[in-house]
């Protein structure tokens, strides 16, 4: 790998889908602990910056399960209008 973005990507996929230790990582990119945890450091920047712009954080825990609750869902009813008048002409 050449690019330092292909290394990031590399890194992520690894410690993601793989569950690669840090050591060996290291040893796949042939990379010493200095630049290996550079290139970690900056790439938790990044993904910390993408976050970020999707949203602030929640500064609560019932911010952040009230974030998660599904929007409600609204219809609407077909028969609410005949059924209303038809209970008025009843009376």
């Amino acid at each position: 790998m050449e690019s330092n973005a292909e290394k990031s990507a590399y890194v992520l996929k690894s410690l993601r889908e793989r569950q690669l230790s840090d050591s060996k990582i290291m040893v796949e990119l042939e990379v010493n602990a200095n630049a290996y945890y550079t290139l970690r450091s900056r790439l938790n920047q990044k993904i910390e910056e993408h976050l970020l712009r999707l949203g602030a954080p929640a500064a609560t825990f019932s911010e952040l399960d009230a974030r998660r609750a599904p929007e409600p869902l609204y219809y609407i009813d077909a028969c609410e209008d005949s059924c209303v008048e038809t209970k008025n002409a009843g009376s």
